[in-house]
């Protein structure tokens, strides 16, 4: 039995080795003895948008230096927004975009807004923005919300004011 042990190892001792000088001489061989890369993952660039408040926002829009988006659905856009607001709902970005691009490209800053500061979408519509290009953006982070407790106007679809008065 010993023997028949013996014999059995040194037939596949041998054609182990057998099989290895083949697959190592030849072209498709298989990568035995090679060592594992892993793929390279993909570093995603760390985004800084800067965050402004309404008085900063007030003297960019009176000096005609940007271009304001409301990042909410058109149907909140249509219920009131801030006055000169485009709306470009983050939901309809692709579509938006193309019919958006010469304001996108006028050369002014531009800045998005939303319903409040817990409300992320004029954030994620500036990120997409900086992924298109652009980097000469802001954010209004108090949003129509924080527009209006300020007593500011905002303008309905139709630009009827409602909400706080303003001058």
């Amino acid at each position: 039995m010993k023997r028949f042990i013996l014999e059995i190892t040194i037939i596949v001792g041998l054609s182990l080795m057998i099989a290895m000088g083949v697959n190592f001489l030849s072209s498709s061989g298989l990568p035995v003895f090679e060592s594992y890369v892993p793929p390279k993952k993909e570093v995603k660039e760390e985004i800084f948008i800067q965050e402004i408040d309404a008085e900063f926002l007030k003297t960019l829009l009176e000096g005609d230096m940007a271009v304001l988006f409301d990042a909410r659905k058109t149907s909140e856009y249509k219920l009131g927004h801030i006055p000169g607001a485009i709306s470009f709902s983050l939901y309809e970005f692709d579509e938006r975009y193309g019919q958006l691009s010469d304001l996108i490209n006028s050369g002014k800053t531009i800045v998005t807004y939303c319903v409040n500061p817990s409300c992320h979408d004029s954030h994620l519509l500036a990120t997409k923005l900086y992924e298109k290009g652009y980097r000469d953006l802001l954010i209004y982070k108090e949003g129509i919300e924080g527009w209006l407790e300020l007593g500011n106007p905002a303008e309905l679809d139709e630009q009827a004011e409602i909400g706080g008065g303003g001058e």
